[in-house]
């Protein structure tokens, strides 16, 4: 039978007589034509085993020109196709995600951020070098690429800074510049449409390369939002937008598109009542993938006790969580990263040194792996 208003998205509001309805697992689909409903509950995609690495957890993916890289625990690895890893490198660990950026075709280059410091792999001879110039800001929270430069946003600071052309081995120190419109320090440093979006704790603003022989970036006229964002890497880029975990002076726990340079908010009273009870939000780790027509954004909140995901295709919102049939509670998914390798979904536990395979056709929520 058709039950008109029975299959919906996760909008659990505080007063539950009006609504109690949670959505875990599943997301609504909305069908096309002259269906007998209008909606469908679609089974959120497994985890199918793709590798296991040397090291955990698993703190950055990234893929370029079918190759894919990781970084598990305090070690970069390259992922091969058939399910293997080689050991590229040492990069130090700590408790926060790493970030990969790479110079492309010209310079042949990943920049990998780690543990407050950064490095190089060379990805026509395999090289794999710390940065060691004098130049270089530390410690770095994370890096970027944009127009030939790498950028390196310095920790704790309202300060970026860019390497030479097409070389993230040299750092010139006098190459650096400081946000002064944004108040606060910088948190995050997002690469979007070749802009550059710098996130403070209450105000963003956006810089463009203009050219200038001595510094190319500067701060767009204009472009200067009064949002700010919650977490370092509560953030990603998907359908060709900016989306984040916001907050400024007035408060937080929203998350946000950008529209142009105005901040739209996307989450809906209920996913803000939900957070709202989370303990902390300050180590979000959002991530997002494309699949089947949906473009996924995913806030990964470690304190809550399930993982957060918005559905661009159809604004809803669902949650995604492992069943612990010990202690009878959700726990959050298991991934934390994603990168799009061999035709593959891949993404890294946030637990273990397992990579995983996220597939529509998997029924099972993979294995985790100690490490």
């Amino acid at each position: 039978m058709n039950y008109p208003g029975f299959i919906g998205a996760t909008d659990r509001v505080s007063a539950r007589t009006v609504n109690a309805e949670r959505t875990i697992n599943w997301f609504p689909e909305l069908a096309t034509g002259t269906p007998k409903a209008k909606a469908w509950l679609v089974p959120t995609p497994g985890l199918d085993p793709f590798v296991v690495l040397g090291a955990g957890p698993v703190r950055a993916l990234y893929a370029e020109e079918n190759r894919c890289f990781a970084v598990g625990g305090g070690n970069l690895y390259e992922v091969m196709a058939n399910q293997t890893f080689v050991f590229r490198g040492a990069v130090g660990m700590d408790g926060r995600p790493a970030s990969i950026s790479s110079n492309g075709s010209d310079g042949r280059q990943l920049f990998v951020v780690s543990n407050g410091d950064g490095f190089i792999f060379d990805l026509t001879t395999d090289l794999f070098t710390p940065i060691i110039d004098d130049g270089f800001p530390r410690p770095v929270s994370m890096g970027a690429f944009i127009d030939g430069y790498f950028l390196a946003l310095q920790a704790q600071s309202d300060k970026f800074q860019i390497s030479e052309l097409e070389n993230g081995l040299v750092w010139d120190a006098l190459d650096v510049a400081q946000v002064s419109h944004t108040t606060g320090i910088v948190r995050a440093m997002v690469p979007v449409h070749r802009e550059l979006w710098l996130l403070g704790t209450s105000t963003t603003t956006v810089w463009a390369d203009i050219g200038d022989p001595d510094f190319p970036f500067a701060p767009i006229p204009g472009a200067f939002i009064q949002q700010g964002i919650g977490s370092l890497f509560g953030w990603t880029v998907v359908d060709n937008a900016l989306f984040w975990h916001g907050q400024n002076e007035d408060g937080g726990r929203v998350a946000y598109r950008a529209q142009g340079y105005t901040p739209q908010r996307i989450s809906t009273h209920a996913v803000e009542q939900a957070w709202a009870e989370v303990s902390t939000l300050q180590d979000t780790i959002c991530w997002s993938y494309q699949d089947r027509g949906h473009a996924f954004v995913v806030f990964y909140l470690p304190a809550a006790e399930t993982t957060w995901v918005y559905d661009v295709s159809t604004g809803g919102w669902h949650e995604r969580a492992l069943w612990d049939p010990t202690a009878l509670v959700w726990t959050p998914h298991l991934a934390r990263c994603h990168a799009f390798a061999f035709d593959k979904h891949l993404v890294g536990d946030r637990q273990s040194p397992a990579i995983y395979h996220l597939d529509a056709d998997t029924h099972s929520d993979g294995m985790v792996v100690a490490g």
